[in-house]
């Protein structure tokens, strides 16, 4: 069995029944999300030295990753480089790229708006 192919089963086994259509994007879908978690979050509390979300919140989501991706594998195209020894001890070496650092100010700004209502 291929290691693609065992991913997908234990994706089946982990979310759903055996045969749940849509398993594998739903398992990669939450790799992704928890990632673009890590990286954005990371960026406000290092680069910007904020957080909109407590060190509890955080921790857990990247303990979270840390068992989907050992479940489940790292290579989703998605900074997987960035992952790879992803064990969610901290977000300090995660990739800083134009595209983290708009969406990590966007939200920070969105959350002190929010703040401010």
């Amino acid at each position: 069995m291929s290691s693609a192919a065992t991913r997908r089963a234990a994706a089946r086994e982990w979310m759903c029944e055996p045969g749940c259509a849509g398993m594998e994007r739903r398992v990669l879908e939450a790799i992704a999300r928890r990632r673009r978690q890590m990286l954005v979050h990371s960026y406000i509390y290092y680069e910007l030295d904020d957080n909109v979300i407590s060190d509890d919140v955080w921790q857990k989501w990247a303990t979270q990753l840390a068992k989907l991706q050992a479940k489940f594998g790292k290579r989703i195209g998605f900074y997987d480089k960035a992952f790879a020894d992803w064990d969610g001890s901290t977000g300090f070496h995660l990739p800083r790229d134009g595209n983290v650092e708009r969406v990590a100010r966007r939200l920070l700004q969105d959350t002190i708006a929010r703040t401010l209502e």
